[in-house]
């Protein structure tokens, strides 16, 4: 259960108006000081009129005025003491009523329009980092998470709410990798569940909230994750026509900004990035920017500092690169069969085992190749192949895994893609 945001503000209003009284109250009784202080002033005055008076008598007569003299110093030192003691009371006089004004019905105004968008309540946390901690880091790679060609992430989402989210520029001269990038040629290959991806929690539109909001402990203010909001209010009557229809209520669209009463969470997140540079450098860690630390802690399991798809521009002849895969495809070639060995796959194994080779070729990556194999049938069985790293080697009695059956796989249903070990293969069948 959270803080209820009427209440907190409720709160907020009666310590106003108590504050209120008790600056009242003070300014009544400094006021009451100045006019004692005036009225002394007033006594000094007279008895320094007075005074020079005498002064006046006696220098006319011939008399010591010394005396006199250092009276009438004396009450005008008493005079500016007096009349300083005057200002500093209406000083603090004048910053008594000069205290920031409360708009009670603007308070209320976004409190409804806060219940309006179902944020009835507000989690308590210490300090605005705690807040960010808590928001989602895009997903995974694709999905909220903007990558380059290279497959280095170039931008990241945090998602603050439902529709609101905030764009973290990636330095991209920090040359990490997604670990589950795949280049076009390459994108059949699935991404592993257990390497390859941090688990999240599902994002789901619907069940999100418009506005978020979080109270600060330390501080006492509400922090919301955007603090410009919309909503309608009525504006009059249609006009009834002729056809006896009910004149209806007309609406319209209002809009203010509240960040004279709350944190604006989406406005603050975007001064620490001005503030970090204005762009994320995953090597350089944050000490005093949540921001730029939570999306570098999200993001530095997602990646690796090698590229898993290196360009390889070279081309090299079929035999070469059956030199090259040959422990893999002949494992491929020998391994048992199954029952979901189906389709092209099945006519690939079916010909290999009976001594046909295939023609290979480099397609633009180190461990990607082409293949062909004419059927008997006089079409072609053609494909791609990705060898990864080698991790030991393959076990002769591991099976091929073949993958299920998916529609972006495209229309053609030949289409079939399997693994055994680190070698993937994408396998179909065409006439030419």
């Amino acid at each position: 259960m959270g803080v209820n945001i009427a209440d907190h503000f409720e709160r907020q209003k009666q310590a106003f108006r108590d504050r209120a009284a008790k600056a009242q109250a003070d300014e009544a009784a400094l006021k009451e000081r100045i006019a004692g202080k005036q009225k002394d002033r007033a006594a000094l005055a007279a008895e320094k009129k007075s005074k020079k008076s005498l002064m006046t008598q006696a220098e006319a007569e011939g008399l010591d005025i010394k005396k006199l003299d250092e009276k009438l110093a004396d009450l005008d030192r008493q005079i500016e003491a007096v009349t300083a003691e005057i200002n500093d009371l209406k000083r603090q006089v004048d910053e008594l009523s000069s205290g920031p004004a409360v708009d009670f019905n603007r308070i209320d105004n976004f409190v409804q329009v806060l219940k309006l968008n179902d944020c009835l309540e507000a989690a308590e946390v210490d300090g605005v980092a705690a807040c960010v901690g808590a928001l989602a880091v895009g997903l995974r790679m694709g999905d909220g998470i903007k990558l380059d060609d290279a497959g280095s992430p170039i931008e990241c989402l945090v998602r603050l709410a439902a529709g609101v989210t905030v764009v973290v520029p990636v330095n991209g001269g920090n040359r990490r990798f997604s670990k589950g990038f795949r280049p076009a040629l390459l994108d059949w290959i699935p991404v592993s569940n257990g390497s390859n991806e941090v688990p999240c929690a599902a994002r789901n539109d619907k069940s999100e909230p418009a506005i978020r909001a979080w109270l600060d402990a330390s501080s006492g203010r509400l922090i919301v994750t955007r603090a410009r909001l919309q909503w309608r209010e009525r504006d009059g009557w249609e006009n009834s026509d002729n056809h006896g229809r009910q004149p209806a209520e007309k609406w319209k669209p209002v809009t203010d900004d509240f960040s004279d009463l709350a944190l604006c969470l989406e406005a603050h997140m975007g001064q620490l990035i001005q503030a970090a540079g204005g762009a994320l450098n995953l090597d350089h860690p944050y000490a005093d920017n949540a921001l730029m630390e939570h999306v570098r802690l999200s993001l530095l399991p997602q990646t690796t500092p090698e590229p898993q798809f290196r360009p390889f521009d070279d081309q090299l002849e079929s035999s070469e690169i059956y030199r090259l895969i040959k422990e893999d495809w002949d494992a491929f070639v020998k391994a048992p069969w199954s029952g979901s060995i189906c389709g092209s796959l099945a006519l690939l194994k079916h010909h290999l085992e009976g001594g046909e080779r295939a023609k290979f070729w480099c397609e633009g990556f180190e461990g990607a190749y082409g293949f062909r194999l004419r059927t008997r049938d006089h079409d072609w069985i053609k494909g791609l192949i990705f060898v990864g790293p080698k991790e030991g080697d393959v076990s002769k009695k591991a099976l091929i895994q073949v993958q299920p059956r998916r529609d972006s796989y495209g229309s053609d249903k030949n289409v079939w893609i399997a693994s055994l070990g680190r070698m993937w293969l994408q396998v179909d069948r065409s006439a030419d």
